[in-house]
């Protein structure tokens, strides 16, 4: 469970939010795929 008091800044309320999303890393939902990428950007 994230702490509120934690989630100061964007950055850090971002990765913390990752954090619980995605434990084992970011996966692409269609093919569970590790090589995800942002808007082009790996």
């Amino acid at each position: 469970m994230l702490n509120i008091q934690t989630l100061i800044d964007d950055r850090t309320c971002f990765e913390g939010v990752r954090a619980e999303r995605w434990p084992e890393g970011v996966r692409c939902v269609e093919c569970g795929s590790a090589a995800v990428s942002k808007q082009g950007r790996v």
